[in-house]
């Protein structure tokens, strides 16, 4: 495919500005995302060093998407790149698919995540997660190809309203060095080269696998090595199903911090004598990191052959308190987001989490009917549906312990490989908006098959 030259001579005055060419590259449309320094920013953050050497400024901006007058347009994201102009003042970059909150999501009090909510100028709210491209220090090149398809594949993106579903938009992340932010004059950001429905014949999908990113993922304090690992049953998620095969493109780290010591993804080939594939690897050993992999030969999953998707996350929390999930700078996840195709239904995502009696085990609470009950009165193990509550709950109980200094760090090293040993509890078709607790008390199988709605 021959090289797209940037243009600059059609600039919509949108959130965020957006450069819509439709000059000729086979038959692809492309969008330049990158800020508008003449609109008002999303949200911003400020991190400093320990001594206060170096302040870094983390940007967000909602994008405003240059469809044409006819609302049932649909685009299909062939091919990412990134277009860099200050690479030596860019930590990282992001690129998010956002989707619209529909009204009878908006007191919904099992919201997880209050950072992953953002609003346009339209004050329309939107939840922001899935991660469509990533980019980040030392390995930051420009027009360096990040997602790319075959010809005729591409993924889907809305910008329509439906009866049961909102449009979407994009979300542009960028961290920036020092006091760049001050004077910030950079039009660095995503080329994102698309087709219309009449151009593809296959539908890609990105699936989310790791652990949920709950109050039941939390990092201790003082620890030198901790494991999380999430395992994704695909013939779970798939029932009732002919054969289904789905092809790998590439592998999406998400949001992690200095927290993050390795993240290993691998395949196990059920039908191959178990054989283990590793697809992704993310090392921070020396500063080394990798937050995307283009896959030279896409690997095949079998989808109801018992294929398995093993995400393992490796942390090291050496300070005096505990990190809890999140996608802010202060908290940790593990995840990645497989770009895949063809999409199935059913298969946005497929994560996992502890059962309550690991929890239990890892709070060192050898009783379960020692409850965690606070002012409130809310029991973690009653499989009510308030979800803010229980995260509040457990919330306290780990800042009392951090605050006690109440790790027991030899429990907590023995209970940590029966978790990784123990069940794991799989959730399938992710829909951040509706996620509940009452999962941790199904059996493996019961829970599984149920098919929640998915992102898109």
């Amino acid at each position: 495919m021959m090289m797209m030259k940037r243009t600059f001579t059609i600039i919509i005055p949108l959130l965020l500005t957006i450069i819509w060419s439709l000059q000729s590259i086979d038959t692809l449309e492309i969008w330049s995302v990158y800020f508008d320094e003449t609109q008002e920013l999303i949200t911003t953050t400020t991190t400093t060093d320990d001594n206060n050497n170096t302040t870094n400024c983390l940007i967000r901006q909602i994008v405003s998407i240059p469809f044409d007058d006819n609302d049932q347009q649909i685009r299909y994201i062939n091919e990412i790149r990134t277009y860099i102009e200050n690479g030596d003042k860019i930590l990282r970059m992001e690129l998010i698919l956002c989707d619209e909150i529909i009204d009878n999501d908006i007191d919904d009090d099992r919201m997880i995540n209050e950072e992953l909510i953002f609003m346009d100028k339209n004050e329309t709210k939107y939840v922001c997660i899935q991660r469509l491209s990533t980019a980040k220090w030392p390995n930051l090149e420009h027009n360096q190809t990040l997602i790319q398809y075959p010809a005729n594949v591409g993924l889907a993106f809305n910008h329509y309203r439906s009866m049961d579903s909102g449009k979407q938009t994009l979300l542009l992340m960028i961290e920036y060095l020092n006091d760049f932010y001050d004077q910030i004059i950079d039009h660095s950001g995503f080329d994102i080269y698309l087709l219309d429905e009449t151009e593809i014949t296959i539908e890609a999908g990105i699936i989310a696998i790791g652990i949920v990113p709950d109050s039941f993922f939390f990092i201790p304090p003082k620890l030198n090595h901790w494991s999380m690992k999430g395992v994704c049953n695909t013939n779970v998620c798939i029932q009732n199903q002919i054969d289904n095969e789905i092809r790998i493109v590439s592998v999406i780290a998400g949001t992690n911090h200095h927290y993050i010591d390795e993240m290993i993804v691998e395949i196990i080939d059920h039908q191959k004598r178990r054989r283990r594939q590793q697809i992704f690897s993310l090392n921070n050993n020396g500063g080394e990191q990798r937050t995307f992999e283009m896959l030279i030969e896409s690997p095949i999953i079998k989808t109801t052959a018992m294929d398995k998707i093993i995400v393992e996350c490796n942390y090291i929390n050496t300070s005096n308190r505990t990190v809890k999930a999140g996608f802010d700078d202060e908290n940790e996840n593990c995840l990645v987001w497989l770009h895949h195709y063809p999409r199935i239904d059913g298969l946005d995502a497929c994560l996992s989490t502890h059962s309550l009696a690991t929890i239990m085990s890892l709070l060192d609470l050898n009783d379960l009917n020692v409850t965690l009950t606070r002012s409130n009165g809310i029991d973690l193990r009653i499989p009510d549906n308030n979800h803010g509550s229980k995260q509040m709950n457990l919330n306290e109980f780990l800042n009392e312990k951090d605050q006690n200094h109440n790790w027991n760090v030899d429990k907590l090293i023995r209970a940590k490989y029966n978790a990784m040993k123990g069940r794991q509890i799989s959730s399938c078709g992710w829909n951040p908006m509706k996620i509940d607790l009452n999962r941790r008390r199904r059996r493996r199988d019961d829970d599984g098959g149920e098919q929640k709605k998915k992102l898109s």
